[in-house]
């Protein structure tokens, strides 16, 4: 069975997941399209399309799997959305089946200066596809300071193509916030006129849930009761201990942790919207991002984002959100926690002007040029171009 495109990365919930499964939804309309998901040990089906999931434990991104999958469906060609090493997990398979020239990688760039190991990881493929002009100026910089300019070694086409967002998912509810409360803390009146921040960001070493937490215990300290921390977590979180950290800043009865208020693990798109409506604003403290989707899903619900002045960040968000200032101790993307406190102080005291940032991020979001539609078509296009009919 012969399929046009075979897409290797994630399934399930996470980031690139999300991004890959509405990209296949589209192509789907015009390929054939064999996903396959790494991360999945349990069969999982598509009536769009076709999905293989991970039958041998250990093989943890399918090195040994993905060679079988080529052979079974010969594919025009290979789709990946993932950091730019998964690709050079598989190099060498793609090389020996002569598929090197055949791949399209979908890489985000999170770091906050030059990293010339990508250059010389990425230097075989087909297409590089970045989310961001600041992604792809640094890897720029990152051939250039591999010798490949004056080696005149020829570049991967590269193109910048930037994360959608689905408005027939994310969107502000009829009836707004307090509607949204009611639904999601239906016998917890309190809360209905409550103050309420949201880190959507999964607990990560990279998200720097510990920064968030920390400029929210000084944001909080002699304010009033009603202002609260919204933190989603998972069984799988390999950042801060949340709980302990949480105990030691004292903050205890401002936390709510969105495992243990919807009572479900999985939490869908329906109840991901009715979170985003529930709260006022939204904060990102990583120390990088590609993107920053989640930002961005929020916003489409109505909320203002106050977000790192860096990476991905700040090119997004520097004319729709607030920018935190960086830790000019610090070597690393740190958010300076004192100027974030600040900053959620200023749109606490002042709805108005809360309003207007609220405003400019939905008006973000809405943009005809950040719809799945309008994106995807960007995608059948690339594609096209590999497909022999």
């Amino acid at each position: 069975m012969d399929c046009d495109i075979l897409i290797i990365g994630q399934g399930g919930k996470t980031g690139f997941a999300r991004v890959l499964k509405t990209i296949a939804v589209y192509l789907s309309r015009k390929f054939k399209i064999v996903y396959f998901a790494y991360n999945l040990y349990t069969q999982v089906k598509s009536e769009l399309y076709v999905i293989e999931t991970n039958k041998e434990l250990g093989d943890i991104f399918g090195a040994k799997q993905v060679p079988v999958l080529i052979e079974k469906y010969k594919p025009n060609v290979i789709f990946m959305c993932h950091d730019y090493w998964l690709y050079d997990v598989h190099y060498n398979n793609f090389k020996r089946l002569g598929y090197a020239n055949k791949v399209v990688l979908y890489c985000p760039v999170d770091e906050n200066s030059p990293y010339v190991d990508r250059a010389y990881k990425l230097k075989n493929l087909s297409h590089i596809i970045f989310y961001t002009h600041y992604g792809m100026q640094l890897f720029l910089q990152e051939w250039n300071l591999a010798g490949y300019n004056h080696k005149n070694v020829v570049m991967p086409q590269i193109e910048i193509i930037p994360h959608g967002v689905d408005s027939t998912k994310f969107y502000p509810i009829v009836g707004g916030k307090k509607r949204a409360r009611q639904i999601l803390f239906p016998d917890k009146k309190d809360m209905y006129d409550s103050f309420i921040i949201l880190n959507g960001n999964r607990n990560t070493p990279r998200k720097r849930l510990d920064l968030t937490l920390m400029s929210f215990s000084l944001f909080v300290r002699n304010k009033p009761k009603h202002i609260y921390l919204y933190l989603q977590i998972d069984d799988n979180d390999c950042g801060v201990d949340l709980i302990s950290y949480i105990k030691k800043l004292g903050i205890e009865d401002r936390i709510i942790l969105s495992k243990f208020e919807t009572h479900n693990d999985e939490i869908n798109d329906e109840q991901l919207n009715i979170i985003y409506n529930a709260c006022d604003i939204g904060i990102n403290t990583s120390s990088g991002e590609g993107w920053g989707l989640v930002s961005l899903e929020h916003a489409a619900t109505g909320a203002a984002q106050i977000v790192p002045n860096h990476t991905a960040c700040k090119e997004i968000w520097y004319q729709s959100g607030l920018l935190i200032d960086l830790d000019r101790s610090s070597t690393e993307n740190i958010i300076d926690t004192k100027h974030l406190a600040k900053l959620l102080s200023n749109v606490y005291n002042d709805r108005e002007y809360l309003k207007t940032l609220s405003d400019k991020s939905l008006h973000l979001a809405q943009e005809v040029e950040l719809s799945w539609d309008r994106i995807c078509e960007r995608w059948i296009n690339l594609f096209e171009q590999f497909i022999v009919k």
